[in-house]
């Protein structure tokens, strides 16, 4: 029975091992560019970022600045969500040999974690004015668009997708690389984790019976 738990417990510890391993990519630390990383990108490259703090201590706090996203109750509620996903994924990750740094990096992050939802209708997200409760410029529907398709729930979405046109517009741009990077070679940072998140929304979403998200699980699938 000893001989069995003992096995046991080496394989879990190869397969944590081997996890972390496969969850490793050097070429993202080595082509690492504060543009491509924001607080959409970072839970998905843990393990790179560890190695890059180590160069780099200000990375996170630059990532994670809570007063980029003051402008709007909305913005704010994004930046926690986002923050609070990170921690879990730090924690996640957590063991004995990364223990120091991560501990660090929490202690870095300054955010809500009484996280509220703003009562707000979402299919407002596509609207950009200095006003709105979203976004100020057109390119920061995407970012609002994956926040939500990442975080939110069916009634978002489909409060989302109620306007067919600018849902079908960031499926073509999705499609065609506007927002999803194809080019291996140009962007490697970026095509990498494009990909991560995209498997997340994708596992999240399978079973979703929302035409929509199933037509945006195609398109993720056929770049992938």
């Amino acid at each position: 029975m000893k001989t069995k738990l003992l096995i046991l417990f080496v394989l879990a510890v190869n397969f944590s091992f081997c996890q972390a391993v496969a969850d490793y990519d050097k070429k993202i630390v080595d082509n690492y560019s504060r543009d491509e990383v924001g607080i959409l990108e970072a839970p998905f490259m843990i393990n790179e970022l560890i190695e890059i703090y180590k160069k780099d201590s200000l990375i996170v706090k630059r990532i994670f600045n809570r007063e980029v996203f003051n402008r709007t109750q909305y913005n704010l509620y994004c930046y926690n969500v986002c923050a609070d996903f990170f921690y879990k994924k730090l924690i996640e990750r957590r063991n004995d040999k990364n223990k120091k740094i991560i501990d660090k990096i929490i202690s870095e992050l300054d955010y809500d974690r009484n996280i509220v939802k703003p009562q707000i209708d979402w299919s407002r997200i596509w609207e950009t004015c200095l006003t709105c409760p979203f976004g100020e410029y057109p390119d920061d529907r995407f970012f609002f668009f994956q926040f939500s398709i990442m975080f939110m729930g069916e009634l978002e979405i489909k409060q989302m997708a109620s306007d067919g046109e600018q849902w079908g517009y960031m499926l073509e741009d999705i499609k065609y690389g506007e927002f999803f990077e194809l080019n291996k070679e140009k962007k490697y940072l970026k095509y990498v984790l494009d990909r991560r998140k995209a498997k997340y929304i994708i596992e999240r979403w399978k079973d979703c019976d929302i035409k929509e998200m199933q037509e945006l699980i195609a398109i993720y699938k056929s770049l992938m």
